[in-house]
This record gives structure tokens, C-alpha cells and sequence, in this order.
């Protein structure tokens, strides 16, 4: 990804007086005994030193889904963010430099669309967790049909190839209708889109230091004092 975007920058499509954006969603728990009330995605200029793009002045506001329940159709609420940014890249977005009185044409690229793991499938259209091959190890109880294999040795995955991505690719596009392409999501498991730093490292840190305190929320019929990795 990151070739990518150098090759991108050295042919001279992302030019010096250019944007680049990433957006980032994710529900937001406003209540500490209430379950995630409220949606938002913001924007983040990623073309600036590492000092500068994740401050407050540079991470700018896209849209507000208010709850309580998760929205059914998330695209009619990024529809409108998405459609500016379409007509301002299809247009040039004139900015005044006042420091040298001179006016350019910027050109907005957007570089990534993020979110954590369940959000993701906003963005793609994937099916996240459910997906079959995202299972390795098989579960101890309710083991379903298509998931009561032996647990997969992760040093023996094979690795992915293009090959493989373009014909899973192939097979979803030539889906005959909206029950086919659903079924063959959860077979194919296209990863598309990437997580962004803050869920990787802060919300994953949380959850792993709760867990080795032994002060992570469980159910009833559950006990931390059975937990052998609760070591602190």
C-alpha cells in the first residue's frame, strides 16, 4: 500500500498542492451502561507531517448517525459526504494561499476508507467476522454447520494470491441476484478496505489489558478466577 502511494506521488497524479484524505467510521458508546447509541466518520488530511494530520484542526467532522439502533441503510448517511467529495474531485477545489497571494486548483485523493472490524463491511459490502474463511479456530460450543472443522495450524495457512482474489472477485460480480451474491460473501471473504491505527491500537490494547487484569466484563456463567491469563 505504501508503494503504491509513493508510485503515485513520483508519476505526479498526487502533485504538491494536492489533499489526501482517509475517513474513518465507528459507533460511539455515549452512555458507560448503554450499548453503541450513535454513528460518526470524520475526515483526516494525511499528507502532513506525522505531527500535524491527526491533530483537532486537521480531522475534520463528516457525519453524525444518531441511534439508538444501528442504521439499517448506512449508505443513505455517507451518500452525501461521498457525493461532495465526488464533485469536488471532479471539479478542483480552488484554495487562496494568502501567505503568497496566489490562488490553485487542489486535487482530493482518497486514499483509505477505514473502521474497525464490524464496520468495515459498511464500507465493502463483505461480511466481516461471519465469513468462512476467517474461522480457524473451531468453537467449543454451538459449533454450526460449515465451522466444525479441526482448528487450522495458523504457521500452515497458505498464503493469498492474486490469482485467488480475482476469481473470489469474478464470482461476486457475476452473481445472478441479492441471495446469491450474500451467500457467496460469506465464502469468498474479500478484504478490501483497512483498519486504522486507533482501533488497532488503542481500543485492541484495552481490550487486551482488561483481559489479562481479569476486570473485562463476563457472563454469568463465567469466572475470572478460572481465567489462566489473567497473570496481573
Amino acid at each position: 500500500m505504501g508503494l503504491d502511494y509513493l508510485g503515485t506521488v513520483l508519476d505526479r497524479d498526487i502533485k504538491e498542492n494536492d489533499i489526501v484524505l482517509m475517513v474513518s467510521l465507528d459507533g460511539a458508546q455515549l452512555y458507560e451502561k448503554k450499548q453503541l447509541d450513535c454513528w460518526m466518520y470524520i475526515w483526516i488530511i494525511i499528507n502532513l507531517s506525522l505531527d500535524k494530520h491527526y491533530c483537532k484542526i486537521h480531522v475534520q467532522p463528516g457525519g453524525f448517525i444518531p441511534g439508538p439502533n444501528k442504521p439499517k441503510n448506512i449508505d443513505s448517511f455517507l451518500f452525501i459526504g461521498m457525493h461532495h467529495l465526488a464533485a469536488i474531485q471532479n471539479e478542483g477545489l480552488t484554495v487562496w494561499d494568502v501567505s503568497h497571494d496566489a490562488t490553485f486548483i487542489s486535487n482530493l485523493h482518497l486514499l483509505f476508507t477505514t473502521a474497525d472490524g464490524p464496520g468495515l463491511i459498511y464500507w465493502d459490502g463483505m461480511v466481516g467476522h461471519s465469513g468462512k474463511n476467517g474461522s480457524l479456530l473451531k468453537p467449543l460450543i454451538q459449533c454450526i454447520h460449515g465451522s466444525d472443522h479441526p482448528s487450522i495450524d495458523i504457521t500452515q495457512i497458505p498464503l493469498g494470491g492474486s490469482d485467488d482474489y480475482a476469481q473470489n472477485l469474478y464470482r461476486l460480480m457475476t452473481a445472478p441476484n441479492q441471495e446469491q451474491l450474500d451467500i457467496w460473501k460469506t465464502e469468498t471473504v474479500l478484504f478490501c478496505m483497512t483498519t486504522d491505527i486507533m482501533h488497532l491500537a488503542s481500543n485492541l490494547s484495552d481490550l487486551l489489558l482488561a483481559l489479562w487484569h481479569g476486570t473485562i466484563d463476563c457472563g454469568t456463567s463465567d469466572d475470572e478466577g478460572t481465567w489462566e491469563w489473567a497473570v496481573f
